[in-house]
């Protein structure tokens, strides 16, 4: 980010979950400062506090959403809730997208989203 913001981070599997990485635990707010990098899982950190693993074949992906004030209290209370577990009734990341754009408003956050594709694994020979 270029300026210092609050960070919502959420994570969709191949298996249709949607799970929220951060806030966290260890991260309460998402605070960030400008010019951060941010590693989902911070693996640098000799304690991490989480693991992604890959899931079932399939395509899956993170988005972050950024907002100059914290924009806990202004989201649904669906997601609020606690971080790495499901979220009912969210799918994808376009459902949580569509949830910070009804609650926020369209300039309220900046957002974006990267996506990977999970290939069942190989047998061993």
């Amino acid at each position: 980010m270029s300026r210092a913001s609050y960070l919502s981070c959420f994570m969709a599997g191949a298996d249709g979950e949607v799970t929220r990485l951060v806030p966290n635990d260890v991260n309460r707010s998402g605070w960030i400062t400008a010019a951060q990098s941010v590693r989902l899982p911070d693996w640098m950190s000799p304690n991490p506090g989480y693991v992604i693993n890959a899931g079932p074949p399939g395509k899956e992906g993170v988005a972050c959403f950024a907002t100059e004030q914290n924009m806990t209290d202004k989201l649904p209370t669906l997601l609020q809730g606690k971080a790495f577990i499901a979220i009912p009734g969210m799918r994808s990341l376009e459902d949580v997208n569509q949830y910070m754009a009804s609650s926020l408003g369209a300039d309220g956050y900046t957002g974006s989203a990267r996506f990977w594709q999970v290939v069942p694994a190989q047998a061993k020979r």
